[in-house]
């Protein structure tokens, strides 16, 4: 795997890229300052790698869930609105099992659909399925550096640094 470069930690999240991915471990409340510095270190990754980005959003609910705060829901819905932005394909993890899960990821599926962003943003169970669909959106512009694993390999070293 190449190497996992960490861009923002902050207490709302902890971001990194590897390639032309940003991987961002959600945590607790996630205020405006967390969706302004997605927002610049998406730009910045775009510029560093040439181009198209994919963001892969692992929201796993562990320790009382994932909230927006104090404007961030109206600048995240403004940053994937921008006709400009770099980002291609967005995939939203929760991987906890159940009916709370279940409803979870229902939720934020309408929500997802409701956004009308320019570029995909799906929900997932797993992050195996969520790669897979991350690399196919990659591949359909030519821009996919990565091989089969890496994001998976990646999203735990994420998960295991920032808990």
């Amino acid at each position: 795997m190449d190497k996992l470069s960490v861009r923002i930690r902050s207490p709302g999240c902890v971001a990194a890229s590897l390639e032309n991915v940003l991987i961002v471990q959600w945590s607790g409340v996630i205020g405006l300052s967390d969706i302004l510095e997605l927002e610049r270190t998406t730009l910045s990754l775009a510029r560093e790698t040439g181009g198209a980005v994919a963001h892969f959003n692992l929201a796993h609910g562990e320790g009382g869930g994932t909230g927006l705060v104090d404007g961030a829901r109206d600048a995240l819905v403004a940053m994937i609105r921008k006709p400009d932005f770099p980002l291609v394909a967005s995939a939203v993890v929760h991987t906890q099992q159940g009916f709370s899960a279940a409803m979870i990821r229902s939720i934020l599926s309408g929500l997802i659909l409701m956004s009308r962003s320019r570029f995909p943003i799906r929900m997932f169970g797993s992050i195996g399925d969520a790669e897979k669909w991350v690399f196919e959106a990659l591949e359909k512009i030519g821009r996919q550096r990565l091989r089969p694993g890496n994001l998976a390999q990646a999203a735990e070293q994420l998960r295991s640094t920032s808990g």
